[in-house]
């Protein structure tokens, strides 16, 4: 197994080394980082999407509830609040609250975003928590969590290039690249936060990760290919059919082996894929690590 600060060191020396082997590159990812980028501040201190609304709320309450009630039940009865348990996305919207709150404190506005009962009641889509708050801690929270959009967006362009790369040659992947970066679908959710940016960019990880573990074999490509599956699922449970990709992958390498059907039968590769997946999907639902089972099952 490979350390993860050995994982980022390769994804560094991989991105600079493309870079500097292909000129169009850099254009490239200019010209996505401009179109994803441009105007991603649209609406703002307004939620582009209603999917937006209910994710910046689900860390909110959750963060007024402990204030209202600094113990255990307050942080699960908080996390557990949500509409449906979304995964991930919870932790993007959570982290892109934090500098407001941190100068809401300095600044000796903290009663101004905890004011009012800790649970915002539903009439008028909750607009009583969203006029009651200062504009400019909904303007920073969510340009913070479309810049994260953004930056996925641009990753994801980059990891069709080294997929395009990886199956045929550097043509096709910039190919690839710039029809992603001018697809009008794509641009519009690089435009707004959520779950469905971030999950693209961990199945191509994925993707990216598989197609090299065909070619060499290496254990580690699997196990990692299956850490990024399980943090795509984490975002969106529509990500799941990444486990029939990590499946073919195994098959694949295993029909390129020497000792076919034999070389099929690895169980430690496959239970250790296994376990990083499924423990990756746990850790990415907050309500089911403070103890709320039931919301993650249902849905």
């Amino acid at each position: 197994m490979v350390p993860g600060r050995s994982l980022l060191g390769r994804a560094r020396t991989r991105v600079r080394d493309d870079l500097r082997a292909d000129p169009y590159l850099p254009w490239l990812l200019a010209l996505a980082t401009l179109l994803c980028g441009f105007w991603f501040w649209h609406r703002l201190p307004n939620t582009a999407t209603r999917d937006e609304w209910s994710r910046i709320l689900d860390p909110f309450v959750a963060f007024r509830s402990v204030v209202a009630d600094p113990s255990f039940a307050g942080l699960q009865e908080g996390v557990a609040w949500g509409r449906v348990p979304f995964g991930a996305t919870f932790y993007v919207f959570g982290l892109a609250l934090l500098p407001m709150i941190a100068v809401a404190v300095l600044t000796g506005q903290l009663d101004a975003i905890t004011a009012g009962p800790a649970f915002p009641a539903w009439e008028f889509g909750r607009h009583e928590i969203w006029a009651g708050t200062p504009a400019w801690f909904w303007t920073g929270s969510l340009a913070l969590v479309r810049l994260f959009s953004v930056a996925t967006a641009v990753g994801s362009v980059y990891l069709t290039y080294r997929i395009g790369v990886a199956t045929a040659d550097r043509t096709t992947g910039r190919l690839a690249a710039l029809i992603l970066t001018l697809t009008f679908g794509f641009l519009t959710i690089a435009h707004e936060g959520g779950e469905d940016m971030p999950a693209l960019f961990f199945v191509l990880l994925a993707l990216y990760l598989l197609l090299r573990y065909v070619r060499t074999g290496e254990s580690w490509r699997f196990s990692a290919a299956s850490a990024a599956g399980g943090v795509a699922i984490a975002f969106k449970l529509t990500a799941v059919p990444v486990v029939l990709l990590i499946g073919a992958a195994h098959l694949l390498r295993a029909l390129g082996g020497d000792d076919w059907p034999a070389s099929l039968y690895r169980p430690r590769l496959l239970v250790t894929g296994a376990s990083i997946g499924i423990v990756t999907i746990a850790l990415g639902f907050p309500t089911l690590l403070v103890g709320a089972v039931e919301p993650v099952v249902q849905r």
